[in-house]
């Protein structure tokens, strides 16, 4: 079967999940006491509190993993609920090196590059770690990961910014499809010319000749792009089932073309696994930007109904769905991959935890009450976290006086 048609039965099959998930909480949650959510956050801001001073003392955001690795091993264990010795190994074997690696390459391509933008590639870049994780691999930096990964600060921030015209997107897309499918194009605009550096690093890894497949999904994953572009527009101009599948569709394919970037080729069970994930973090994206995605008019399976109805049961459906998702990973229970799944569901779970604050007005309280209990720290908690993360993400270097206003 080629890698379109194995693609849609998979996305089918996903809508159907997504449409079958009950949005039931289960009975058997782990529940956090008040006692020890505010212990948590005691530690938490410790930690918060020495990056800050970093920050103040004109510590470059990049350097921080480096700087103050042993206070984020213990953030990952308590926002994440896992011993120091998962935590420990993850980091060490997953992330440190290889995101030093990254961050050195994004600052030689461009040291301009704001903080906020790197942080959304790293983003992917930690996805493609993993993937290599799981599949047995030693976590390594290549030009095919920096290349991919930095198409989302480059494509992304672009394709979604309303003033530019659907006009000059269409243009956009166009010539970056060409290159794509491997044709030689020039342009003026150094958006596209960065861009098209991007996509020649993914060729140095993955020669067109000897690696079709890995093409076809880089191309599906700009379909998907491009087809997404109907979501911006007039209200109902698209049915549910209509976004729900493009919405699907561009998660799903951007999580592939990670797998096939990393490994070359991939089995049917990891096309249906990673296309799931893709869908998964889609989804927990689409529920924290649903307020922004509203006002700019892009309509997402949670932006149509933000002037409508809570969406208490969609969070617990999209907290079930991930359940699903997980249960679908096809490689071997080693400790090693045992550990990182484990991980990967708790950070997206945590995730949706921070999503749903985020659009807590479509939220009844009592269900944020119920929620909060199973989580490291409470609504009023995460707030005041959100907004130091923030600014540290946007290369921020607030004063102290500016970090115990915000905690």
């Amino acid at each position: 079967m080629d890698l379109n048609r194995q693609v849609e039965a998979s996305l089918s099959d996903w809508i159907d999940c997504w449409n079958g998930v009950n949005a039931q909480t289960s009975k058997q949650i782990f529940k956090i006491s008040r006692i020890r959510q505010i212990w948590n956050y005691i530690r938490i801001r410790r930690i918060t509190k020495k990056c800050y001073k970093a920050l103040d003392q004109g510590v470059a955001p990049e350097a921080i993993m480096p700087l103050l690795e042993k206070d984020l091993l213990r953030l990952a264990q308590i926002l994440l609920n896992v011993s120091k010795d998962e935590s420990a190994s993850l980091l060490q074997k997953t992330y440190a090196s290889a995101t030093k690696d990254f961050v050195n390459e994004a600052r030689r391509f461009d040291e301009d590059m704001d903080a906020e933008s790197i942080f959304q590639a790293l983003r992917n870049v930690w996805i493609m770690h993993s993937i290599q994780v799981l599949h047995g691999q030693d976590p390594k930096h290549s030009p095919a990961i920096f290349g991919y990964s930095m198409l989302y600060p480059l494509t992304d921030n672009y394709l979604d910014d309303q003033s530019v015209s659907t006009s000059e997107k269409k243009t956009f897309n166009g010539l970056f499809r060409k290159r794509l499918e491997g044709h030689l194009v020039s342009s003026d605009s150094k958006q596209l010319r960065d861009v098209f550096s991007m996509v020649e690093r993914m060729e140095r890894t993955f020669p067109r000749q000897a690696h079709k497949r890995v093409w076809e999904s880089v191309l599906l994953i700009q379909t998907a792009q491009e087809d997404s572009l109907k979501q911006q527009g007039q209200y109902k101009s698209l049915s549910e089932s209509q976004i729900q599948k493009l919405s699907f569709m561009k998660g799903g394919t951007s999580v592939l073309a990670d797998g096939y970037l990393v490994c070359g080729d991939l089995s049917p069970k990891w096309i249906h696994f990673l296309l799931g994930y893709g869908i998964l973090l889609q989804l927990a994206d689409d529920l924290q930007d649903m307020y922004s995605d509203a006002e700019s008019s892009h309509w997402t399976l949670f932006s149509i109904y933000y002037q409508h109805r809570t969406i208490d049961d969609q969070v617990e459906k999209l907290r079930n769905f991930a359940h699903k998702v997980f249960e679908s990973f096809p490689g071997e229970g080693t400790p090693s991959n045992t550990t990182l799944v484990k991980v990967m569901q708790r950070a997206v779970d945590y995730l949706i935890f921070d999503a749903a604050i985020h659009v807590q007005k479509n939220c009844q309280r009592t269900y944020l009450q119920v929620l909060e209990k199973q989580f490291p720290v409470n609504v009023g908690q995460q707030e005041k976290l959100n907004l130091v993360w923030k600014s540290m993400t946007q290369g921020v270097r607030p004063k102290l006086a500016d970090y115990k206003h915000m905690l």
